[in-house]
């Protein structure tokens, strides 16, 4: 049986070392009950929800984490309600709210700085998740001083403008996502590299990694998925003459396809859902200029029934 938790929290830095993040009972905003899927399987999931509010009194919102969901593991920086499907794996829901203030070290003005590894749906312990290097950039004028204290205490002193890069990598490979700073209002850079202005404070800025999750290109029918079609289309060719410019159009038109699937990865949020809707509609091209390739052939019979869906 599968169960879904959600948690929801208030980020923090009480205790030391690694960063502060060291959550416990005291740091939730509320209780809420688990709910349970008796008979939930990836292929016959359930459906279930949570909610996360701007504010949650006068703190702002940071960002929501979705993991073993089916479809892979989910993150969301900005507010709402969030539906997902719960299958064969228990689900946790982690809200993560802003404090209302973020001191800098000794009482100075400074930054808070934590890595979130999406793929876990934790908080990174990786030691080794940023450097801050002394502008202008370039040359590239490593701080190791200040690096140190920022991956183990999660403070960057702003007395002076700094520059922060995120690494690339976390936890063994798990790759850098984009960056989100908390003020409000908050914004949303996938680029490594920040600027961070003397005197700049009361802001936390959370470097997310996550391994981008394979799109789901459905079925093409009940025996044909995505690769499945592109092996079937190869053992075609491989016993008949090379495909001519008019199935080369096709071709062009699924690898068109793949290669926005993987752009939408890349880019931010707010456009990824664009970029995949046309993707959608490109491998929808293609399968229709197949099916019009192979009309009155041997194969007509074999690709008369497939059809494309999300």
């Amino acid at each position: 049986m599968a169960v879904v938790t959600f948690t929801y929290i208030t980020y923090n830095h009480n205790g030391t070392g690694v960063r502060h993040h060291h959550f416990t009972s005291s740091n939730d905003l509320t209780s809420l009950p688990s709910h349970n899927f008796p008979g939930s399987s990836d292929s016959s999931p359930g459906s279930d929800s949570a909610f996360a509010p701007p504010t949650w009194g006068s703190l702002p919102f940071a960002f929501m984490s979705i993991n073993g969901a089916v479809g892979g593991n989910k993150l969301y920086t900005s507010a709402g309600n969030q539906s997902f499907m719960v299958g064969s794996n228990n689900v946790a829901v982690l809200v993560v709210y802003a404090p209302e203030s973020t001191p800098g070290p000794d009482g100075g003005p400074g930054i808070w700085v934590d890595a979130f590894n999406v793929n876990t749906g934790m908080f990174s312990d990786d030691i080794n998740f940023i450097q801050v290097l002394t502008p202008p950039t370039p040359p590239d004028s490593p701080d190791s001083g200040m690096t140190t204290y920022a991956n183990w205490e999660g403070v960057i002193s702003t007395n002076n403008a700094e520059h922060m890069r995120a690494s690339n990598t976390v936890d063994s490979g798990v790759p850098f996502l984009e960056w989100k700073q908390i003020i409000p209002p908050d914004s949303i850079s996938n680029l490594k590299d920040q600027d961070i202005a003397q005197g700049q404070s009361n802001q936390i800025w959370f470097a997310f990694y996550q391994t981008p999750t394979p799109p789901n290109w459905g079925r093409i029918d009940d025996r044909y998925r995505a690769y499945d079609w592109l092996w079937w289309l190869h053992s075609w060719w491989g016993h008949g003459p090379d495909p001519g410019p008019d199935q080369r159009v096709w071709i062009q038109q699924y690898t068109a396809a793949m290669d926005l699937s993987q752009i939408a990865q890349r880019v931010p949020p707010e456009v990824r859902t664009m970029v995949l809707e046309a993707a959608y509609k490109q491998v929808s091209l293609s399968l229709e200029s197949i099916k019009g390739e192979m009309s009155g052939t041997q194969y007509q019979g074999e690709i008369s029934g497939m059809q494309y869906r999300k």
